[in-house]
This record gives structure tokens, C-alpha cells and sequence, in this order.
């Protein structure tokens, strides 16, 4: 590795990565969580960005907030190159590991305001060691829209799925490929690395691979080198190794000083309750009865806070029932329920079941709940059953409806048309009534219902359309759902569908 660096670095010279990529990362690129790369030459330059959410708290303790990282693949003399350039954010929140063993969860980094040297040490940590990954896509061609079959004219054997391009994830570790700086500066290497071969430059999921077994270091070398566009994504904190000792010091030095300042302050008090006693009588009614009206006040105010918060759910709960109404009678997929009695099925020890309700499939009417001797407990309909108990069940129902008319969904800068997708869950009785803590979810998305949200249908140039579909969403009192939540009910619906025992009603 250190040989092939030095050699790359005679090849490229001062004019290459190490002055260039350095220049492109001073001028600020837009980083997005989906990111589409450039391709000057052989060079493939992106730049994303971490998403909100577990993949980058949970491994980090909240150490880390935000990761954005300057991604330049390339090839010279015929072997794979990468260059990385790593900026990171602290989060205000982080989890502090003691010498002791015991764990401080989320302390707020906001108590040090008080002691700046303690704050300008903390903001100055960085990870010890840090592992990355992130995934890709190569496209052949304009083969991402669909428009090349990239089976024609491209040089064998190569990697491809069925979709038109290859996919792949990518693992970079502090060394060789990362220099880590402190929170919100730019880490930038001065020399690109490169793996030992191309089979091992990632790990390639081979789909519909053309001869791969035959030599899979010449397909992956094949594959990256036709590839005329890359899409990265999913960038997600593998493994981190805290400053540990230097977090558990500063935090007890805090500790330290914040219990010297309450006992000076504990200390302070005491003296000047001490003095007040000394005081006349009248000096001190005087004080209880000004001290009486400002608990008065504060209660007042209180009681006032409390009753307009208590107006404002109400007022929420009901546009939520009346929704829910309105839902139930204009839903153009809404069956009414069969109350009649089902037919006994056979009953596998594998079904769900809970208070003596055993969940079961119609196929031709959807899910509903009877009991062993099968009597109807939840009616059969067009949604799915998730659990019973105490003559209720918890249901989930996918909707048909439109809030918008199809021209609003056009999103002309991409040429392609919006899909909107809405589901709605809450508690059911016997007679099939939704319980008035019924919810309703959804979002505008990209794909229609038969497709995966893949990186592919990202397009930027609609995320201002998006935003203003949902925005107006949520003022209709609808939540807007993440991509991660709508990928997770279609995959809960169908494993539940699947595994649920199937009879047949009258």
C-alpha cells in the first residue's frame, strides 16, 4: 500500500489530488444523504452526507452528529484509486463513558457554557478511530432512465442487475483512507490509496453477473471503468473508537466543580437565611405574604397554561375523529364489514392468538379475529390484523385516496409524476368502529406502489415540489411518514399476510 501510494503520488504530482480535490473541498459542495457523482475523464467526484437517525447516534453515543464526506473514485495505470475528504459535526448530546465503567447518557454538552475551558476541550476531541460505508450504484449509458439495454456493446464479463446497472458498498477506515480533524473541519488526504485489486475495491452485489465466476477481478475492473454514472447513498458510521479517557476527564473535572459551586452556593444561602432571622417579625410576615402571591401568580398562570393546552387537544382530537369519519365513508376501497358467523378453519399451533382471538386470513375479504369455535370477534375487511386482546384489535389498513388532483403531482422538472401513499391505524371493536385515536400517515413519493424507493428514482429537482405536497399534507392534519417507515409497513404487511392461517367466511 505504501509503495502503490508513492508511486500515485509521483504519477499524479502536485497537480492532481492532493492540490486540486483540496481546492474543491475549500469551496463548499452540496453534500446530500443521495448523491449524485460527476465524472470528469476516468474520475467519479461526489460529495454526500449523512441522514438523521440511528445509523449515525447509536454507534457514536451522539458523539457525532452529521458525517459529510468528498468522495473521488479513479483508476491509474490500470489499478483502482480512492481519495477521501472527511468533515464531521459533534452532537449536543453525547453519551460519556466514566473510569469507573458506568455510562453518563446524553449528557448536554450546554452544561459546560459555564467552564469555556472545559467547553473548548471537549470541542476539540475527535474520534480515535473511525470505519465508514456507504453504497452505490454505476449506471451504463443512460441505462439509470432505462433507455440503453447496457448488455449491448459493453465489454464482457461485467457486473449488472436486473435494473440496468451494479450495485455495491463501499468500506473506507481511518487508515488508509480518512484524516480525522476535530468537529466541523475539513480532514482532506494528500495521497489517494488503492486496494490490492479491483475484486476487492468493494464489495459487489452481482445480480445478473456475465461470467463473474469465471474472473472476478477483470468484471469489477470492467464494470467501474464502462460505468458513465454513480449514484452514492447510505452513508453509515460502521465502528468508532471514542476518546475515551479524555471524555471521563473532562466530565468528572465538570462534576468537580460543579459540586465545589453548590456547596459555595448551599454555603451563601445558609448565611443569608441566618441573617433574615435576625430580622424583625414584621420584616419577615412581610416577605411570607410577598412570597404567598408570587406562588399565587405562578399557580394562575399555570392553571391558565393548562386549560388552553387542554383546549388545544380537544380541539385536535376532534378534527382527528372527524377525519377519521370522513375516511370511513368516502374510501374508495372501504368494504363494509361481514359480521356473520366464519366457518371453522384449520387452526395451525403456529397462529397468532390472544385472548382467545385467533388471527386469521379470507383471502377474498382480508383479516379479522375469531375464536376457537369460530364465532366472529373482529370482523373480516380490508385490512390487516396486527393483534387482539380484551375484545379489541390493532389494525392497519392501507388506503386508495387522493388528496391532490394528478396535474399538482406532475413534477415537470423531472418529467415524471408524484405517487401519494397513505395508511391508517388505530384500535377496532366487534362492530367494526375505528377507535377515535385512529391516525393517518402517509407521503408524496417518487415510486408507484409495485416499486422499491432505490436510489435510482432519487431526483433533486423535485424535492421542492415533494416538500410543498406534504407540507400541505400536514396541514390537513396528516403525518408526514419517513421512506424508512413506508419501505417497513409494505414488508410488515406482506410478512403478515403470509404467515397468517387462512379460512374462509360465510
Amino acid at each position: 500500500m505504501k509503495i502503490l501510494k508513492t508511486v500515485i503520488a509521483a504519477g499524479i504530482g502536485l497537480a492532481g489530488f492532493s492540490g486540486a480535490l483540496a481546492n474543491e473541498l475549500i469551496n463548499s459542495p452540496a453534500y446530500s444523504p443521495i448523491a449524485q457523482a460527476t465524472k470528469n475523464g476516468t474520475r467519479f467526484v461526489a460529495d454526500i452526507s449523512s441522514t438523521d437517525g440511528n445509523d449515525i447516534d447509536q454507534p457514536t453515543g451522539g458523539f457525532i452528529d452529521s458525517i459529510y464526506l468528498h468522495v473521488e473514485l479513479d483508476r491509474l495505470i490500470g489499478q483502482p484509486t480512492e481519495f477521501y475528504g472527511l468533515k464531521w459535526t459533534m452532537g449536543d448530546r453525547v453519551d460519556i463513558p466514566l473510569s469507573s465503567g458506568k455510562v453518563i447518557s446524553q449528557f448536554a454538552l450546554s452544561q459546560l457554557d459555564k467552564y469555556p475551558d472545559l467547553k473548548a476541550r471537549f470541542a476539540d476531541l475527535r474520534p480515535v478511530d473511525l470505519k465508514l460505508s456507504y453504497k452505490f450504484g454505476l449506471g451504463f449509458n443512460d441505462s439509470m432512465n432505462g433507455l440503453v439495454n447496457q448488455t449491448q456493446g459493453l465489454q464482457t464479463p461485467h457486473f449488472y442487475t436486473g435494473q440496468n446497472h451494479a450495485d455495491g458498498k463501499k468500506v473506507i477506515s481511518r487508515s488508509p483512507h480518512l484524516i480525522i480533524m476535530g468537529s466541523g473541519q475539513q480532514g482532506t488526504d494528500f495521497i489517494p490509496s488503492s486496494p490490492r485489486d479491483w475484486a476487492s475495491f468493494a464489495n459487489w452485489e452481482y445480480g445478473l453477473a456475465t461470467k463473474a465466476g469465471q474472473n472476478t477481478n477483470l468484471a469489477a475492473q470492467n464494470t467501474f471503468e464502462q460505468a458513465t454514472q454513480m449514484w452514492l447513498s447510505e452513508l453509515t458510521v460502521e465502528s468508532i473508537e471514542l476518546p475515551v479517557s479524555q471524555m471521563s476527564a473532562i466530565y468528572e473535572e465538570f462534576q468537580r466543580r460543579k459540586q465545589a459551586k453548590e456547596e459555595e452556593e448551599k454555603a451563601e444561602a445558609e448565611a443569608k437565611r441566618a441573617e433574615q432571622i435576625e430580622k424583625s417579625a414584621e420584616a419577615k410576615l412581610a416577605a411570607k405574604m410577598k412570597q404567598i402571591e408570587a406562588q399565587k401568580a405562578a399557580e394562575a398562570k399555570r392553571q391558565k397554561e393548562l386549560a388552553l393546552q387542554q383546549s388545544a387537544e380537544a380541539k385536535l382530537a376532534a378534527k382527528m375523529r372527524e377525519m377519521a369519519k370522513t375516511d370511513a365513508r368516502t374510501s374508495a376501497d372501504q368494504q363494509t364489514p361481514d359480521n356473520s358467523v366464519a366457518k371453522k378453519g384449520t387452526f395451525s399451533p403456529k397462529a397468532v392468538a390472544s385472548a382467545a382471538g385467533l388471527i386469521r386470513l379470507d383471502p377474498d375479504k382480508g383479516m379479522g379475529v375469531i375464536n376457537a369455535n369460530g364465532a366472529l370477534l373482529i370482523p373480516f375487511g380490508p385490512w390487516d390484523v396486527q393483534s387482539y386482546s380484551d375484545g379489541k384489535a390493532r389494525v392497519f389498513q392501507y388506503l386508495s385516496k387522493n388528496f391532490f388532483q394528478k396535474n399538482e403531482k406532475r413534477c415537470h422538472a423531472a418529467k415524471l409524476n408524484l405517487h401519494e401513499f397513505y395508511w391508517k391505524t388505530g384500535m377496532m371493536d366487534i362492530d367494526g368502529n375505528w377507535s377515535d385515536d385512529t391516525e393517518i400517515f402517509g407521503r408524496i413519493a417518487y415510486a408507484s406502489a409495485n416499486q422499491d424507493l432505490l436510489p435510482k428514482f432519487y431526483r433533486p429537482e423535485c424535492k421542492e415540489a415533494i416538500a410543498n405536497l406534504n407540507s400541505r399534507l400536514s396541514a390537513r392534519g396528516i403525518r408526514i411518514a419517513s421512506f424508512a417507515e413506508m419501505a417497513a409497513n409494505t414488508e410488515r404487511q406482506r410478512k403478515l399476510r403470509n404467515n397468517t392461517p387462512k379460512v374462509t367466511v360465510k
